[in-house]
Protein backbone atom coordinates (compact mmCIF):
# COMPACT_ATOMS: atom_id res chain seq x y z
CA UNK A 1 0.00 0.00 0.00
CA UNK A 2 1.62 3.26 -1.12
CA UNK A 3 -0.38 6.05 -2.45
CA UNK A 4 2.38 8.67 -1.95
CA UNK A 5 3.46 9.97 -5.74
CA UNK A 6 7.14 10.16 -6.10
CA UNK A 7 7.93 13.71 -6.59
CA UNK A 8 10.53 14.86 -8.95
CA UNK A 9 14.07 15.39 -7.87
CA UNK A 10 13.63 19.23 -8.26
CA UNK A 11 11.63 19.96 -4.92
CA UNK A 12 15.27 19.50 -3.15
CA UNK A 13 16.24 17.23 -0.49
CA UNK A 14 14.93 18.41 2.35
CA UNK A 15 11.65 18.83 0.85
CA UNK A 16 11.46 16.11 -0.83
CA UNK A 17 12.74 14.26 2.91
CA UNK A 18 9.60 16.16 4.83
CA UNK A 19 7.12 15.40 2.03
CA UNK A 20 7.52 11.83 1.16
CA UNK A 21 7.62 11.83 5.48
CA UNK A 22 3.97 13.39 6.32
CA UNK A 23 2.39 11.49 3.54
CA UNK A 24 4.04 7.89 4.02
CA UNK A 25 3.26 8.36 7.88
CA UNK A 26 -0.09 9.39 7.49
CA UNK A 27 -1.58 6.89 5.58
CA UNK A 28 0.35 4.13 7.77
CA UNK A 29 -1.09 5.87 10.70
CA UNK A 30 -4.41 5.52 9.17
CA UNK A 31 -4.52 2.28 7.69
CA UNK A 32 -2.72 0.91 11.18
CA UNK A 33 -5.74 2.61 13.17
CA UNK A 34 -8.59 1.33 11.67
CA UNK A 35 -6.89 -2.07 11.03
CA UNK A 36 -6.61 -2.33 14.95
CA UNK A 37 -10.42 -0.82 15.44
CA UNK A 38 -12.48 -2.51 12.43
CA UNK A 39 -14.70 -5.25 12.62
CA UNK A 40 -12.22 -8.05 12.25
CA UNK A 41 -9.89 -7.47 14.74
CA UNK A 42 -10.12 -8.56 18.60
CA UNK A 43 -9.67 -4.81 19.62
CA UNK A 44 -13.31 -3.61 19.65
CA UNK A 45 -14.33 -6.85 21.67
CA UNK A 46 -11.25 -6.22 24.30
CA UNK A 47 -12.64 -2.87 24.61
CA UNK A 48 -16.14 -3.84 25.39
CA UNK A 49 -14.87 -6.47 28.36
CA UNK A 50 -13.16 -3.58 29.59
CA UNK A 51 -15.59 -0.94 29.66
CA UNK A 52 -18.06 -4.18 31.29
CA UNK A 53 -15.71 -4.68 34.09
CA UNK A 54 -14.70 -0.96 34.81
CA UNK A 55 -18.94 -0.56 35.37
CA UNK A 56 -19.46 -3.65 37.12
CA UNK A 57 -16.59 -2.87 39.38
CA UNK A 58 -17.69 1.20 39.79
CA UNK A 59 -21.30 -0.72 40.59
CA UNK A 60 -20.06 -2.56 43.19
CA UNK A 61 -18.36 0.07 45.19
CA UNK A 62 -21.33 2.06 45.04
CA UNK A 63 -23.40 -0.28 46.45
CA UNK A 64 -20.66 -1.56 49.13
CA UNK A 65 -19.42 2.06 49.91
CA UNK A 66 -15.48 0.39 49.88
CA UNK A 67 -13.98 3.28 47.88
CA UNK A 68 -17.31 4.56 46.17
CA UNK A 69 -15.88 7.66 44.27
CA UNK A 70 -17.92 10.92 45.46
CA UNK A 71 -20.81 12.99 43.90
CA UNK A 72 -18.71 15.17 42.20
CA UNK A 73 -16.83 12.48 40.52
CA UNK A 74 -19.81 10.82 38.66
CA UNK A 75 -19.91 13.47 35.85
CA UNK A 76 -15.87 12.88 35.13
CA UNK A 77 -15.91 8.98 35.24
CA UNK A 78 -18.95 9.64 32.76
CA UNK A 79 -16.42 11.67 30.61
CA UNK A 80 -13.79 9.38 30.73
CA UNK A 81 -16.23 6.26 29.58
CA UNK A 82 -16.96 8.34 26.76
CA UNK A 83 -13.89 9.86 25.92
CA UNK A 84 -12.59 6.40 25.93
CA UNK A 85 -15.00 5.72 23.44
CA UNK A 86 -14.69 8.06 20.76
CA UNK A 87 -10.99 8.38 20.66
CA UNK A 88 -10.75 4.17 20.29
CA UNK A 89 -13.15 3.66 17.89
CA UNK A 90 -13.63 6.32 15.58
CA UNK A 91 -10.82 7.98 13.36
CA UNK A 92 -12.22 11.18 12.58
CA UNK A 93 -12.49 12.27 16.53
CA UNK A 94 -8.87 10.35 16.88
CA UNK A 95 -7.19 12.13 14.25
CA UNK A 96 -8.56 15.55 14.93
CA UNK A 97 -7.83 15.33 18.82
CA UNK A 98 -4.97 13.50 18.62
CA UNK A 99 -3.20 12.96 15.47
CA UNK A 100 -2.95 16.47 14.03
CA UNK A 101 -3.36 18.14 17.30
CA UNK A 102 0.49 16.78 17.66
CA UNK A 103 1.23 16.96 14.51
CA UNK A 104 0.07 20.62 13.21
CA UNK A 105 -0.48 22.90 16.44
CA UNK A 106 2.89 22.87 17.42
CA UNK A 107 3.87 24.61 13.59
CA UNK A 108 1.43 26.61 14.14
CA UNK A 109 3.10 27.84 17.67
CA UNK A 110 6.11 28.26 16.23
CA UNK A 111 4.73 30.37 13.34
CA UNK A 112 3.48 32.59 16.37
CA UNK A 113 6.46 32.81 18.13
CA UNK A 114 8.46 33.81 15.24
CA UNK A 115 6.02 36.37 13.64
CA UNK A 116 5.23 36.40 10.24
CA UNK A 117 7.44 34.18 8.14
CA UNK A 118 7.96 34.07 4.44
CA UNK A 119 7.84 30.26 3.53
CA UNK A 120 10.97 28.80 5.93
CA UNK A 121 10.85 25.35 4.46
CA UNK A 122 11.78 27.61 1.27
CA UNK A 123 14.29 29.45 2.91
CA UNK A 124 15.77 26.57 4.33
CA UNK A 125 15.75 24.17 1.10
CA UNK A 126 17.54 27.34 -0.54
CA UNK A 127 20.61 27.45 2.32
CA UNK A 128 20.93 24.08 2.09
CA UNK A 129 20.75 24.61 -2.17
CA UNK A 130 23.51 27.42 -1.56
CA UNK A 131 25.79 25.59 0.97
CA UNK A 132 26.13 22.47 -1.69
CA UNK A 133 26.89 24.62 -4.45
CA UNK A 134 29.96 26.97 -2.54
CA UNK A 135 31.48 23.46 -2.01
CA UNK A 136 31.46 22.36 -5.23
CA UNK A 137 32.69 26.09 -6.00
CA UNK A 138 35.44 26.17 -3.37
CA UNK A 139 36.35 22.27 -4.59
CA UNK A 140 36.85 23.83 -7.73
CA UNK A 141 39.05 26.49 -6.77
CA UNK A 142 41.11 24.01 -4.59
CA UNK A 143 41.57 21.41 -7.68
CA UNK A 144 42.76 24.73 -9.76
CA UNK A 145 45.41 26.60 -7.67
CA UNK A 146 46.93 22.97 -6.06
CA UNK A 147 49.17 23.53 -8.51
CA UNK A 148 50.14 27.28 -8.16
CA UNK A 149 49.77 26.47 -4.43
CA UNK A 150 47.06 29.54 -3.87
CA UNK A 151 44.03 29.63 -2.01
CA UNK A 152 44.89 27.03 0.54
CA UNK A 153 41.86 27.25 2.84
CA UNK A 154 39.78 26.19 -0.43
CA UNK A 155 40.17 22.56 -0.13
CA UNK A 156 39.83 23.33 3.29
CA UNK A 157 36.64 25.14 3.39
CA UNK A 158 35.12 23.16 1.08
CA UNK A 159 35.38 19.73 3.00
CA UNK A 160 33.53 21.85 6.09
CA UNK A 161 30.84 22.97 4.18
CA UNK A 162 30.43 19.52 3.08
CA UNK A 163 30.30 18.24 6.70
CA UNK A 164 28.15 21.62 7.80
CA UNK A 165 25.70 20.61 4.85
CA UNK A 166 24.63 17.52 6.49
CA UNK A 167 24.91 18.96 9.67
CA UNK A 168 22.08 21.69 8.59
CA UNK A 169 20.39 18.34 6.82
CA UNK A 170 20.11 16.27 10.09
CA UNK A 171 19.72 18.98 12.50
CA UNK A 172 16.31 20.84 10.32
CA UNK A 173 14.60 18.13 8.07
CA UNK A 174 16.29 15.22 9.60
CA UNK A 175 15.18 15.97 13.07
CA UNK A 176 11.06 17.12 11.76
CA UNK A 177 11.11 14.11 9.90
CA UNK A 178 12.37 11.84 12.90
CA UNK A 179 9.56 14.02 14.95
CA UNK A 180 6.70 13.28 12.69
CA UNK A 181 7.90 9.36 12.28
CA UNK A 182 7.70 9.23 16.27
CA UNK A 183 3.79 11.09 15.97
CA UNK A 184 2.78 8.77 13.61
CA UNK A 185 3.84 5.31 15.16
CA UNK A 186 2.45 6.52 18.55
CA UNK A 187 -0.63 7.54 17.22
CA UNK A 188 -1.30 4.34 15.53
CA UNK A 189 -1.02 2.13 18.82
CA UNK A 190 -3.00 5.15 20.70
CA UNK A 191 -6.04 3.37 20.88
CA UNK A 192 -4.45 0.17 23.18
CA UNK A 193 -3.38 3.19 25.88
CA UNK A 194 -6.48 4.71 25.59
CA UNK A 195 -8.52 1.61 26.68
CA UNK A 196 -5.87 1.26 29.86
CA UNK A 197 -6.90 4.73 31.12
CA UNK A 198 -9.66 3.28 32.16
CA UNK A 199 -8.27 1.36 35.20
CA UNK A 200 -6.00 3.81 37.80
CA UNK A 201 -3.32 0.53 38.45
CA UNK A 202 -2.63 0.62 34.41
CA UNK A 203 -2.71 4.64 34.06
CA UNK A 204 0.96 5.08 33.92
CA UNK A 205 0.90 2.95 30.95
CA UNK A 206 -1.27 5.71 29.34
CA UNK A 207 0.39 8.62 30.77
CA UNK A 208 3.93 6.91 29.37
CA UNK A 209 1.84 7.57 25.97
CA UNK A 210 1.24 10.68 26.30
CA UNK A 211 4.71 12.03 28.06
CA UNK A 212 5.94 10.44 24.73
CA UNK A 213 3.78 12.06 22.39
CA UNK A 214 4.22 15.39 24.10
CA UNK A 215 7.76 15.28 23.63
CA UNK A 216 7.54 14.21 20.04
CA UNK A 217 5.24 17.29 19.74
CA UNK A 218 7.48 19.58 21.31
CA UNK A 219 10.39 18.50 18.88
CA UNK A 220 9.01 20.20 15.86
CA UNK A 221 8.08 23.34 17.30
CA UNK A 222 11.28 24.14 18.75
CA UNK A 223 13.26 23.08 15.86
CA UNK A 224 11.54 24.84 13.65
CA UNK A 225 12.13 28.42 15.91
CA UNK A 226 15.74 27.29 16.25
CA UNK A 227 15.64 26.73 12.23
CA UNK A 228 14.13 30.09 11.26
CA UNK A 229 16.99 31.68 14.05
CA UNK A 230 19.44 29.69 12.25
CA UNK A 231 18.47 30.68 8.76
CA UNK A 232 18.24 34.98 10.08
CA UNK A 233 21.84 34.39 10.97
CA UNK A 234 23.71 32.74 7.95
CA UNK A 235 20.98 33.76 5.03
CA UNK A 236 23.68 36.83 5.07
CA UNK A 237 26.63 35.20 4.91
CA UNK A 238 25.46 32.89 2.43
CA UNK A 239 24.19 35.98 0.31
CA UNK A 240 28.45 37.26 0.36
CA UNK A 241 29.80 33.89 -0.90
CA UNK A 242 26.88 34.02 -3.72
CA UNK A 243 28.54 37.44 -4.25
CA UNK A 244 32.56 36.08 -4.38
CA UNK A 245 31.31 33.62 -6.18
CA UNK A 246 29.95 35.46 -8.72
CA UNK A 247 32.89 37.82 -8.84
CA UNK A 248 35.61 34.86 -8.60
CA UNK A 249 36.69 36.08 -4.97
CA UNK A 250 35.51 33.55 -2.77
CA UNK A 251 36.82 33.71 0.63
CA UNK A 252 37.96 30.16 2.77
CA UNK A 253 37.18 32.48 5.79
CA UNK A 254 33.45 33.24 5.75
CA UNK A 255 32.69 29.75 4.50
CA UNK A 256 34.48 28.37 7.70
CA UNK A 257 32.15 31.09 10.05
CA UNK A 258 29.01 29.79 8.20
CA UNK A 259 30.26 26.34 9.05
CA UNK A 260 31.01 26.52 12.60
CA UNK A 261 27.59 28.87 13.03
CA UNK A 262 25.55 25.35 11.69
CA UNK A 263 27.55 23.21 13.79
CA UNK A 264 26.23 25.20 16.88
CA UNK A 265 22.97 25.57 15.94
CA UNK A 266 23.18 21.87 15.35
CA UNK A 267 23.98 20.94 18.83
CA UNK A 268 21.57 23.31 19.77
CA UNK A 269 18.61 21.24 18.24
CA UNK A 270 19.77 17.97 19.54
CA UNK A 271 19.61 19.72 22.81
CA UNK A 272 16.47 20.87 22.89
CA UNK A 273 15.26 17.20 21.98
CA UNK A 274 16.36 16.50 25.38
CA UNK A 275 14.75 19.41 26.33
CA UNK A 276 11.40 18.50 25.06
CA UNK A 277 11.96 14.89 26.67
CA UNK A 278 12.21 16.33 30.26
CA UNK A 279 9.17 19.14 29.58
CA UNK A 280 6.90 16.34 28.52
CA UNK A 281 7.95 13.83 31.43
CA UNK A 282 6.25 16.75 34.03
CA UNK A 283 2.84 15.11 32.57
CA UNK A 284 0.68 14.24 35.50
CA UNK A 285 -3.07 12.91 35.80
CA UNK A 286 -4.42 14.07 39.42
CA UNK A 287 -5.29 11.00 41.13
CA UNK A 288 -7.86 11.40 43.90
CA UNK A 289 -6.82 11.23 47.43
CA UNK A 290 -7.89 8.76 49.63
CA UNK A 291 -8.76 9.69 53.22
CA UNK A 292 -6.18 8.38 55.32
CA UNK A 293 -6.75 5.69 57.68
CA UNK A 294 -7.25 6.97 61.31
CA UNK A 295 -3.76 6.65 63.16
CA UNK A 296 -4.11 4.05 65.72
CA UNK A 297 -4.60 5.74 69.55
CA UNK A 298 -2.19 4.12 72.09
CA UNK A 299 -2.75 1.30 74.40
CA UNK A 300 -3.68 2.37 77.37
CA UNK A 301 -1.15 2.33 80.27
CA UNK A 302 -2.50 0.40 82.84
CA UNK A 303 -1.29 2.18 86.18
CA UNK A 304 -1.32 -0.67 88.93
CA UNK A 305 -3.56 0.71 91.88
CA UNK A 306 -1.93 1.54 94.94
CA UNK A 307 -2.26 -1.50 97.41
CA UNK A 308 -4.17 0.50 100.37
CA UNK A 309 -4.36 -1.84 103.52
CA UNK A 310 -7.68 -2.69 104.24
CA UNK A 311 -8.53 -2.44 107.95
CA UNK A 312 -8.02 -6.29 108.86
CA UNK A 313 -4.53 -5.89 107.76
CA UNK A 314 -3.86 -2.88 110.27
CA UNK A 315 -5.01 -5.07 113.10
CA UNK A 316 -2.78 -8.00 112.33
CA UNK A 317 0.28 -5.74 111.36
CA UNK A 318 -0.82 -4.15 114.84
CA UNK A 319 -0.65 -7.63 116.48
CA UNK A 320 2.68 -8.55 115.02
CA UNK A 321 4.27 -5.67 115.81
CA UNK A 322 2.96 -5.72 119.82
CA UNK A 323 2.69 -9.84 120.08
CA UNK A 324 6.36 -11.42 120.67
CA UNK A 325 6.89 -14.32 118.54
CA UNK A 326 4.80 -16.35 120.60
CA UNK A 327 1.85 -15.16 118.73
CA UNK A 328 3.56 -13.88 115.95
CA UNK A 329 3.13 -17.36 113.63
CA UNK A 330 -0.83 -17.95 114.72
CA UNK A 331 -1.59 -14.20 113.13
CA UNK A 332 1.39 -13.91 110.46
CA UNK A 333 0.07 -12.65 106.87
CA UNK A 334 1.76 -13.30 103.81
CA UNK A 335 0.41 -11.45 100.06
CA UNK A 336 0.55 -14.65 98.35
CA UNK A 337 -2.42 -15.56 100.63
CA UNK A 338 -6.00 -14.83 98.86
CA UNK A 339 -7.38 -11.35 98.57
CA UNK A 340 -10.47 -10.31 100.52
CA UNK A 341 -13.44 -10.87 98.70
CA UNK A 342 -14.23 -7.10 98.98
CA UNK A 343 -11.98 -3.98 97.22
CA UNK A 344 -9.74 -1.89 99.50
CA UNK A 345 -10.88 1.40 99.70
CA UNK A 346 -8.51 4.31 99.62
CA UNK A 347 -8.81 7.04 101.70
CA UNK A 348 -6.94 10.57 101.05
CA UNK A 349 -7.30 11.44 104.56
CA UNK A 350 -3.42 11.44 105.81
CA UNK A 351 -3.06 8.35 108.10
CA UNK A 352 -2.17 9.95 112.20
CA UNK A 353 0.60 8.89 113.86
CA UNK A 354 -0.54 6.12 116.45
CA UNK A 355 -3.46 5.26 114.55
CA UNK A 356 -2.67 1.62 113.41
CA UNK A 357 -2.33 0.35 117.05
CA UNK A 358 -5.25 2.39 118.78
CA UNK A 359 -5.51 0.60 121.86
CA UNK A 360 -4.79 -3.05 120.10
CA UNK A 361 -1.60 -4.27 121.78
CA UNK A 362 -3.46 -3.29 125.16
CA UNK A 363 -6.15 -5.35 124.40
CA UNK A 364 -4.77 -8.24 123.10
CA UNK A 365 -2.13 -8.49 126.24
CA UNK A 366 -5.18 -8.66 128.63
CA UNK A 367 -6.18 -11.60 126.50
CA UNK A 368 -3.24 -13.50 126.40
CA UNK A 369 -2.97 -14.79 129.86
CA UNK A 370 -6.29 -16.32 129.31
CA UNK A 371 -5.43 -17.82 126.09
CA UNK A 372 -2.71 -19.49 128.26
CA UNK A 373 -4.68 -20.84 130.85
CA UNK A 374 -6.94 -22.20 128.96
Amino acid sequence: MNGCALSSSDLGVIRELLASTRCNVGLFSEAGFRALTGPHSIFPIAVTMLLTIYVAVLGYRLLTGLGAPSLSEIPLIGLKIGTVLALTLNWTVFQTLVLDLSARAPTELASILVGPQFSPLERLQTAYDQMRADETAFAKLGDASGTAGTNAGATQASSELAYATNALLAATGGLLAFATVVTGVLAMVGPIFLALFLFESAGGLFVGWVRALCAAAFVPMLCWVTTIILLATIEPRLDLLEQQKASATLDPSQAMITCFIVYVFAAAQFGLVIAAAIVAVGFRIPVRRKAAASAPLPAAISVPAPVVDTRIDQLVHALQRSSGPRYASNYSYSQSDTAPAYAPRSSSRPERLGEDYRRMPERWSRRAPKVGRS
